[in-house]
């Protein structure tokens, strides 16, 4: 993986099912706050956070994650 200027890491080859559509949603996390609490959601997929009010990705159509995995970091 590599590090992206503004995007954290995502992976060099892209995944097949992602279409690009989605960094249109993308969003930048506040300083000292959680992306979660902020409420930015997570795609798997695409490995983009968004800030968007469904609960499905607008260019994969996966579930995004709303909640952290480490449940200290809520």
């Amino acid at each position: 993986m590599k590090l992206n200027a503004g995007r954290g890491f995502r992976p060099e080859v892209s995944d097949p099912r992602c279409t690009g559509t989605c960094l249109q949603y993308e969003s930048k996390q506040k300083w000292g706050e959680s992306r979660y609490a902020d409420g930015q959601k997570f795609c798997l997929t695409c490995h983009v956070f968004m800030k968007i009010n469904k609960n499905i990705c607008p260019c994969c159509k996966y579930e995004l994650r709303t909640k952290p995995v480490n449940p200290r970091k809520k």
